[in-house]
């Protein structure tokens, strides 16, 4: 069901906190490999914890599969 201009219903909050999970796995797992030094990130911080965000949003959906 859509939400009205302005207002925002649970299945809006629920897209919203899936979205939060997502960035702040990107960046979790950004901050691990900084810890273990694996991969240098410093400059590419934004653009490695964007990448990581996606590609964990592509697995979520791969494990989902369709329903």
């Amino acid at each position: 069901m859509n939400s009205k201009s302005f207002q925002l219903n649970k299945e809006d909050g629920k897209k919203i906190l899936k979205g939060l999970g997502l960035a702040m796995g990107g960046a979790g797992v950004a901050y691990i490999l900084g810890i273990l030094d694996y991969i240098d990130v410093d400059a590419y911080t934004p653009i490695f914890v964007a990448l990581a965000s996606s590609v964990l949003n592509a697995l979520q959906l791969w494990i989902k599969g369709q329903s």
